[in-house]
C-alpha cells in the first residue's frame, strides 16, 4: 500500500509531469519533421527532392568540382538555389551524386572565348585568339600563292573582328569544327570534336553536303535557341565570308603590224608589189586583277612594255599607164572587136587572183567579164557560163574580140577562157603564180585543149 501511495505522489510531481510533456513533444516534433522532404529549386525550376540541406551542399560541391575540372577555373554558371520543405515526397528523395547529375544537365555553363565577328554579327566561337586566327588564315591560304603572277594582297571583303566574350561552352568549337560553317576544302570526311571533348557525327565535306538543312550556330550568351517548332531568325546554310585577292599578272600580247601603200611609177596601173613583208610585234602587259573567292571580278592595266616592234608591211602601187595596143583591123573584123582586143591587152602583167575581177587581180573569166563590161556587155563570172553567150565561131574565122574556150587541165568540160586578139594570139589570165599574158592558141597545150569560140557583139 505504501508503494502505491508513493507512485501516486510521484506522478503528481509537477517536474515529472513537465518532463513527460517535454519528451512527448520532442518525439512528436521529430516524428512530424521526419515526414518532410526538401524540394530543391534551381534557377526557378524544381530539380529534385532530398533529405536535408547537407545533401544539397554536398551536391553543389560536386557540381563546382566537375565544372572546374572539365572547363577550367574561368567557367561559371547561373546558380540560384532555393529549398523548401514539402510533404509526401519521401519516396522521391535522392542522394548527392544523383542531384549533382541533375544539376549538371540543367545548368548553362559559360566561359570567355574568342568570337569571330563578321560585319558586327557573331559567327563562330573558339577557345583562343590563336585558333581564331588559324581559322581565318586557313580560309585565305588558297589565295596567297599563284603560278600566274604575284599576290599583292589578300583580305576579307567583310569587316572581321576578334572579340572576347562569354559563350556557352557547348558552342565553343575546335579548329576543324569552326571551319565547317565557312567551307571545308578537304575532300576527306573526318570526325570532329567539340571543345569539351565530346565526339560529334562524322562531317562530310561541304562540297558533298545537301544545302537543304542549314548549319546554325548560336554563340553569344544573350542569344537564345529557338523553341521547338520555331525557325531560327538566321538560318543561312553557311556563313558568308568572301576572300578578296589582288594579283599582279603579266601577259604577252601580239602587236599587229600596219600596212602602208606607196605609188610606184615603175609598175603598171592596176598592179602592186609587196616591197616589205609585215611582221607582228609583241608586248608585255601588266595587269592588276581583283578576285573574289577565286573568281575574277576586275582587271586594270597598270603598264605595258613593247618587247618586239612590229614591222610595217609596204606595198608599191603601180601608177604607170599601160601602152595602148593597136591591133590592125582586118577586112572581116569589126571595130568593136578590135577595141575589146585592145582593152584586154592593157591588162597584160596584172597578177592572177582566184575569183578576181578587177585590175588588182584577175582569174580567166574575171578578165573577160571585166573587159566586156567596159563596153556595156555583161557576162557571167565563169568560163563554162560564158560559153553560152553570143554565137559560135569556127576557129578559122576568128576575129579580134572573140572569146576562145578550152577544156579543164584535167577533164573534158570547159574550164578556161581568153580573148582572141588576132594573129593566133589570145590574152588570158592563166593560173595562180602567173600574170595576164599573151599565148598562141594554135600550138602547145592550148592547141590540144581548144574547144570552141563565141562572138558576143
Amino acid at each position: 500500500m505504501e508503494i502505491d501511495k508513493q507512485k501516486k505522489n510521484y506522478l503528481k510531481n509537477p517536474f515529472v509531469i513537465l518532463s513527460m510533456i517535454l519528451v512527448v513533444g520532442i518525439a512528436s516534433y521529430f516524428y512530424y519533421q521526419a515526414g518532410f522532404s526538401l524540394e530543391v529549386n534551381l534557377n526557378g525550376e524544381v530539380v529534385a527532392y532530398v533529405k536535408n540541406n547537407e545533401v544539397v551542399e554536398e551536391a553543389l560541391s560536386l557540381v563546382e568540382n566537375n565544372v572546374l575540372e572539365t572547363y577550367g577555373d574561368d567557367a561559371y554558371y547561373e546558380k540560384e538555389v532555393i529549398t523548401e520543405k514539402v510533404r509526401d515526397h519521401k519516396d522521391d528523395e535522392i542522394e548527392a551524386d544523383l542531384l549533382n547529375e541533375s544539376v549538371l544537365q540543367l545548368i548553362e555553363i559559360y566561359k570567355p572565348a574568342t568570337v569571330i565577328v563578321i560585319d558586327k554579327k557573331d559567327a563562330v566561337a573558339v577557345e583562343t585568339n590563336r585558333v581564331a586566327n588559324e581559322v581565318l588564315e586557313h580560309l585565305k591560304r588558297p589565295y596567297q600563292s599563284t603560278e600566274d603572277g604575284k599576290v599583292l594582297a589578300v583580305h576579307f571583303s567583310q569587316e572581321v573582328e576578334l572579340v572576347v566574350k562569354d559563350v556557352l561552352v557547348d558552342n565553343i568549337l575546335t579548329y576543324d569544327l569552326a571551319l565547317l560553317p565557312f567551307i571545308n576544302r578537304n575532300n576527306e570526311s573526318k570526325t570532329l570534336k567539340l571543345a569539351n571533348g565530346d565526339s560529334v557525327a562524322t562531317i562530310t565535306p561541304l562540297s558533298n553536303l545537301s544545302l537543304d538543312k542549314p548549319v546554325v550556330i548560336n554563340l553569344a550568351k544573350d542569344i537564345k535557341s529557338p523553341k521547338p517548332g520555331q525557325e531560327s531568325e538566321d538560318e543561312s546554310n553557311f556563313i558568308q565570308l568572301d576572300v578578296v585577292s589582288l594579283l599582279e599578272e603579266k601577259e604577252l600580247v601580239t602587236v599587229k603590224y600596219e600596212t602602208t601603200k606607196e605609188n610606184d611609177s615603175s609598175l603598171y596601173r592596176g598592179t602592186s608589189e609587196v616591197t616589205q613583208a609585215g611582221k607582228d610585234g609583241e608586248k608585255e602587259v601588266t595587269n592588276q586583277v581583283t578576285y573574289i573567292n577565286g573568281v575574277e571580278t576586275k582587271t586594270e592595266k597598270i603598264k605595258e612594255e613593247v618587247l618586239t616592234e612590229p614591222v610595217t608591211k609596204k606595198i608599191a602601187v603601180g601608177t604607170k599607164e599601160r601602152p595602148v595596143v593597136v591591133i590592125p583591123q582586118s577586112a572581116n573584123s569589126s571595130a568593136l572587136g578590135s577595141q575589146i582586143a585592145a582593152e584586154a591587152a592593157r591588162y597584160v602583167g596584172v597578177p592572177y587572183v582566184y575569183a578576181g575581177a578587177s585590175p588588182s587581180g584577175f582569174d580567166c573569166s574575171g578578165l573577160t567579164k571585166y573587159v566586156y563590161a567596159r563596153f556595156g556587155i555583161n557576162l557571167y563570172h565563169g568560163a563554162s557560163s560564158q560559153s553560152s553567150f553570143g554565137v559560135p565561131v569556127a576557129k578559122a574565122n576568128l576575129q579580134p574580140g572573140d572569146l576562145v574556150f578550152f577544156e579543164e587541165q584535167y577533164g573534158s568540160r570547159i574550164g578556161h577562157v581568153g580573148i582572141y586578139v588576132g594573129g593566133g594570139q589570145m590574152v588570158h589570165a592563166p593560173m595562180t603564180g602567173y600574170n595576164v599574158k599573151y599565148d598562141n592558141i594554135n600550138s602547145g597545150y592550148f592547141a590540144n585543149k581548144y574547144v570552141t569560140a563565141r562572138r558576143i557583139p
